[in-house]
């Protein structure tokens, strides 16, 4: 028990103690850094993902009414036709 009482109060061991901690909390904090970069990465992907979707949507909906007004426009065009 004296030992470690030494060991507590010997400047070397202090610092090296202390070395640890910096190092301990360096890591978490990079840790943390690495979680949140891999949040913002997920984030942006859905976020893509998203995008895209609603760009094949709206190029649907185009190729719908595209259909639509060659189908008026064919039917225009037999009912003069008709005539």
């Amino acid at each position: 028990m004296m030992q470690n009482m030494q060991a507590q109060q010997d400047p070397v061991v202090q610092m090296q103690q202390a070395e640890l901690q910096i190092k301990e909390k360096r890591e978490q904090r990079e840790a943390a850094m690495d979680k949140a970069e891999i949040q913002l990465k997920q984030q942006a992907q859905a976020e893509k993902v998203m995008l895209e979707k609603e760009r094949i949507a709206s190029q649907e909906r185009m190729n719908n009414q595209n259909n639509q007004v060659k189908m008026i426009d064919k039917a225009a065009d037999i009912q003069r036709g008709g005539q």
